[in-house]
């Protein structure tokens, strides 16, 4: 894009300590839903946190050089393990403990807040108020605000592909085999947080990365961070490649083609930016203003080719869109420069305010599910912009009494069926384990009914347990009463 205007040194100040404030303020509000809610990790979730778990051990351990060697090499599944390596050592920097803390899940909210750098970054050639718009625009998309609140890759994917692109138009500004390695080595790291980075990047890629035998310095460098894993895992992402490719059940055609478009309006950017988005697009257009139209073509590859090669893409999931979310904000920032003054100024405005409105109440309230999404995915949803729940399944309950308790094993009997509005693919007794291990009281979980070893305490769904005596714990979310026991003797 065309080089950044003068601007004039107090305006410059201004537009820093808007900028500073509008993350210091997103950061707040995140920490505040996280200290409030109180419901255990997604199913997902709670696999990227096991991940993070291995990766805390060793860096608390004193084992730095195996924490490195696993961050970028590790087998951990099929996810590249950079940001469990990330997660783990600020989870064991803080004194390992519970990760649901305010302290220790807060480093999701960094990769929102460092997202709306880069959008800031791209939009400096289009003046002050650009950037603004597209800051507000970053933190204000609803599914990257809900993704920044928990334990999901793709909060750290869509801020390391923002700071890719970025890369790339420093090294098209000016090429040298310098900022190409740079474009190289946030490919790489982009790759090492989930290999979907591609599926973003590629399109920007192809018609923004300057066309010179230098550029093999980029290939060259993503290769130094993202092979050695790569290569140590090429099997198993074959694999995965498998799997993926068998698609989403039940999906027809129509649905395939319609999935991501309908996520992008009502899932990922919500109706206010997606319309703000489409007036960039045309504002964009205008050819009097060729630094507009340089930020159109970044933004137009970065989101609709993204959408073409998520259409190709058989396995379904809104998430996959939030790395190509930055560009609708970007798309925003280009109507704000366009419409500098009049109505045009103050609806721009205003839909930035519906925006965050749209985003805040669903950070309170839940909002409306149209018919729209039973049509195109009829499984669970996926809804990661939530109200906070102020319900932990009971779980408090029995690591408080098992700490209290004599030494030994722990007995569950029953099981509660969690709902598809909780949002998690395990079983209650799943998430029992970690929980007693967050609090310092891992036990030994009885689960087998053949298993007659005397328990040193008791959880029972099914009521009380003979030769045990305790009390019930009512579970509102999941319409039951939890009953914990210990021994009559």
């Amino acid at each position: 894009m065309q080089s950044t205007p003068p601007v004039h040194p107090r305006l410059t100040a201004f537009v820093l300590l808007a900028v500073g404030g509008l993350v210091l303020i997103h950061l707040a509000l995140g920490a505040a839903w996280i200290g409030a809610d109180l419901l255990v990790f997604d199913g997902d979730e709670a696999g990227h946190v096991g991940a993070a778990e291995l990766l805390a051990a060793m860096w608390s351990e004193g084992r730095f050089l195996d924490a490195i060697g696993t961050t970028f090499a590790g087998k951990l599944g099929v996810y590249p393990p950079l940001y469990a390596g990330l997660v783990g050592g600020w989870w064991a920097m803080l004194g390992m403990g519970d990760p649901g803390r305010v302290a220790v899940q807060g480093i999701n909210l960094a990769w929102p807040a460092l997202t709306a750098l880069a959008v800031a970054w791209l939009a400096r050639p289009l003046g002050p108020r650009a950037v603004i718009a597209g800051v507000v625009a970053v933190l204000a998309l609803p599914l990257l605000c809900g993704l920044g609140r928990h334990f999901m890759i793709e909060g750290a994917l869509t801020a390391a592909v923002a700071w890719c692109v970025v890369a790339v138009e420093y090294a098209r500004a000016k090429p040298s085999a310098g900022r190409l390695a740079l474009v190289g080595l946030a490919l790489g790291l982009a790759w090492m947080f989930k290999q979907t980075a591609v599926l973003t990047l590629l399109p920007v890629l192809a018609l923004r990365l300057p066309r010179r035998a230098s550029s093999l310095a980029a290939l060259g460098c993503a290769l130094i961070v993202a092979g050695p894993w790569t290569l140590l895992n090429l099997g198993q992402q074959v694999g995965y490649g498998g799997e993926s490719a068998a698609g989403t059940p039940g999906l027809g055609m129509l649905r395939h083609l319609a999935f991501y478009p309908w996520s992008l309006l009502w899932v990922a950017a919500g109706p206010p930016l997606a319309v703000l988005g489409l007036a960039g697009l045309a504002a964009g257009l205008d050819r009097r203003e060729p630094g507009r139209r340089q930020a159109l073509v970044v933004a137009s590859a970065w989101l609709i080719g993204s959408l073409l090669l998520l259409v190709l893409v058989p396995r379904k999931y809104p998430r996959l869109l939030a790395p190509a979310l930055p560009a609708v904000a970007l798309l925003v920032a280009i109507a704000a420069a366009r419409w500098r003054r009049g109505w045009a100024a103050w609806a721009v405005a205003l839909g930035l305010a519906a925006a965050v409105a749209w985003t805040g109440w669903g950070s309170l309230r839940a909002l409306p599910v149209p018919v729209s999404a039973r049509v195109l995915d009829d499984r669970c949803p996926q809804i990661w912009l939530r109200p906070p729940v102020v319900d932990d399944l009971g779980l408090a309950a029995v690591v408080d009494a098992v700490r209290h308790s004599r030494p030994g094993p722990v007995r569950v009997v029953g099981t509660a069926e969690i709902p598809c509005t909780l949002q998690t693919t395990h079983d209650w007794a799943s998430h029992l384990g970690p929980s007693l291990r967050y609090g310092g009281v891992d036990r030994e979980l009885i689960q087998d009914p053949e298993d007659t070893r005397a328990a040193a305490l008791v959880v029972s769904w099914e009521g009380p347990v003979e030769g045990y005596v305790g009390e019930p714990v009512a579970v509102p979310s999941l319409e039951g009463v939890l009953w914990i026991g210990r021994p009559e003797r």
